[in-house]
């Protein structure tokens, strides 16, 4: 596990996914060395024909990685082995997606160290991804799940003895993770004793990593999204998904901003850094947002609850609405086509009595501007 420890704390820590790391690690690492759909080679060879072959050649040997984008994953996975490959980690796909667009190149990276793309994973790898020999996958095929197929591919059911040789590496993951999440939890305590919570986010949080936006319909946003706001933000991010997906030529600019605020862009609190996970989601937003009638401007508008400074609030709020919308515009949206506003805690949608209804007030909002 030595060669993956750096990367697992980083991923852990980068997009929030805690325990569901290991997971969603060692089934990317499952479908990278799956010899039906041709191991190793074969997962290059996919990036270079869909054209990012400049990538993948800065990913082999020394030198600086270029950047994987969730839709570059996607062009060179396919959006169906994403989805399956989420699925065997218990990751929602468009959490996972920016997940695996970050740790592509850093495999890719460590497995090519004299720039030449190896037959079979090194030993350390091959046990995590439940592989033995050249490449060869045991007992079903994404993550240790036999009954995940990636591309219409079954695997056949191997032998036992694959999988007991896994089990200690996994009981070494799971050992480190249940560490990881103690002192995470240990030192939010530390910051709950001693911390004001503030939606100007210069504190933590006392109960959820101060979500910017919620969905705007009465009944969304309740008390069990406060109990469980990673769950909330996951949710809100494949209804997000779904339903632009599911628009159809034609649509209206209502139907696209009802869409649109589905989704839950989970700043970090106090910052108006676009969280990475946002940006798969966010990309299928500017795809629509272009397909919307011509002449059509939507604003964004950023809010917070009442809590902390009403000056800190309002330029807080605008900072993260203009950082959706610049983000649109680097997509590919017309600059003309949206505004950006901040409303500081001007606009509630609910009670700022309860965490519920501020759960539900921090939040970012597209509306029909004209």
């Amino acid at each position: 596990m030595s060669m993956l420890d750096g990367i697992i704390s980083d991923v852990a820590r980068r997009f929030n996914l805690g325990e569901r790391t290991g997971p969603l690690i060692t089934a990317l690492l499952g479908f990278i060395g799956n010899p039906q759909s041709g191991g190793i080679r074969g997962f290059v060879d996919r990036f270079r024909q869909a054209g990012l072959g400049g990538l993948v050649d800065s990913w082999l040997g020394q030198g600086p990685n270029l950047d994987l984008e969730p839709r570059q994953l996607e062009q060179g996975m396919g959006r169906d082995n994403i989805e399956r490959v989420s699925a065997s980690a218990g990751v929602a796909p468009a959490v996972a997606a920016p997940a695996l667009a970050f740790l592509v190149p850093k495999i890719i990276d460590l497995i090519t160290p004299d720039g030449v793309v190896p037959a079979a994973f090194p030993a350390g790898l091959a046990g995590l991804a439940g592989l033995s020999g050249a490449a060869r996958a045991p007992a079903g095929a994404v993550g240790g799940h036999p009954d995940v197929t990636l591309s219409g591919i079954r695997n056949e059911p191997g032998s036992g003895a694959g999988l007991r040789k896994l089990i200690p590496i996994l009981a070494l993951l799971l050992l480190g993770f249940l560490g990881w999440q103690l002192l995470g939890r240990n030192r939010t305590g530390v910051e709950r004793q001693t911390g004001a919570v503030t939606d100007s986010g210069y504190d933590a949080p006392a109960v959820a990593p101060d979500p910017a936006a919620t969905p705007t319909s009465p009944s969304a946003g309740a008390d069990a999204d406060v109990a469980d706001p990673r769950a909330a933000v996951d949710a809100a991010m494949r209804r997000a998904t779904d339903a632009l997906a599911a628009l159809r030529p034609g649509y209206t600019a209502a139907q696209l901003t009802e869409a649109l605020n589905l989704n839950i862009v989970n700043f970090p609190s106090g910052s108006a850094a676009l969280p990475a996970e946002s940006r798969a989601v966010l990309d299928r937003s500017a795809d629509a947002i272009r397909g919307a009638p011509e002449g059509t401007v939507l604003q964004v508008g950023g809010h917070t609850d009442n809590t902390g400074e009403p000056a800190a609030n309002q330029r807080l709020s605008q900072q993260r609405a203009e950082a959706v919308r610049d983000y649109l515009v680097g997509r590919g949206v017309p600059a003309a086509s949206l505004t950006a506003r901040g409303f500081g805690s001007s606009n509630p949608v609910a009670d700022n009595s309860t965490e519920a209804g501020r759960f539900r007030n921090r939040r970012i909002e597209f509306t029909v501007a004209r």
